[in-house]
């Protein structure tokens, strides 16, 4: 199975990145506000860190992806760790795939240009009790299971091609 297996987004929907076509960091407050998706204290901090937004059949926002470099102690290595929300009324529209597989090959290409070397892949988190439970799918099938974090949600990461593991 691939990313090309993927069911396609619903008629309307879409993916951009942000700052092409795309609503501005202020309507992705709102929208984090209007959903209780990100503490208030901490939404001014990350809107800075949005790359692709969801948009559904009316234009409106349906789901944020946001992407921030952090090291991973127990791996070693620098990856740009994935947050992605989805609003309720859009989680069956497979917005929550796209936006991952976005950030991934968006983040991918800058690695393998060169345009931005800083990471040796992307790395995810998996709260959503739902979405841990049908990671056999498509969407998955690149990220690679590597434990669990404190709180028991699933960690894959997607190593970059060419990225180099650290040394012992």
């Amino acid at each position: 199975m691939s990313d090309q297996d993927l069911a396609p987004l619903p008629e309307g929907y879409r993916v951009v990145l942000l700052g092409r076509d795309s609503p501005e960091p202020e309507a992705v407050l709102a929208f984090w506000a209007e959903h209780g998706a990100v503490p208030a204290d901490d939404a001014g901090r990350r809107v800075h860190e949005v790359l692709f937004v969801g948009l559904g059949p009316g234009g409106e926002l349906a789901g944020v992806s946001t992407a921030f470099l952090q090291r991973s102690r127990q791996l070693r290595m620098t990856f740009w760790y994935l947050r992605i929300f989805v609003a309720t009324d859009h989680r069956k529209a497979n917005m929550a795939s796209r936006l991952l597989l976005a950030c991934r090959d968006h983040l991918r290409e800058r690695y393998e240009s060169g345009a931005d070397p800083r990471a040796a892949g992307a790395m995810t988190e998996v709260q959503h009790p739902g979405l841990r439970g049908h990671l056999v799918n498509a969407t998955w099938r690149s990220f690679t299971f590597v434990g669990q974090n404190m709180g028991g949600d699933h960690m894959r990461v997607h190593y970059f091609p060419g990225a180099e593991a650290p040394l012992p």
